[in-house]
């Protein structure tokens, strides 16, 4: 019988290095916007420190805290659905 790796969190985010997807997404939207701004080395600089922040604040909030702040943006979501603060539905 041959052997099979089986991870341990089925549930858990893609990781690179040690940190998980989402944070080096925010990493490299600075790394991008610094080359766009040809100060690449000042906004990976702030991009570390913006990575630490979100990691802080995701790890403090429950999970998919952040979709809903962006729900309630409005980057997030569909168009059909009511706004964040409608309680009752009515026809």
């Amino acid at each position: 019988m041959e052997e099979r790796y089986i991870p341990k969190y089925l549930n858990a985010q893609i990781q690179l290095l040690w940190w998980e997807l989402d944070e080096m997404i925010v990493l490299m939207a600075f790394v991008g916007l610094g080359i766009v701004a040809d100060h690449t080395y000042i906004f990976a600089g702030l991009g570390i420190i913006a990575m630490n922040i979100y990691s802080k604040l995701n790890n403090q909030k429950q999970p998919g805290f952040f979709k809903h702040v962006m729900y309630r943006f409005g980057f997030w979501g569909k168009k059909h659905l009511p706004e964040y603060w409608v309680k009752e539905l009515v026809r």
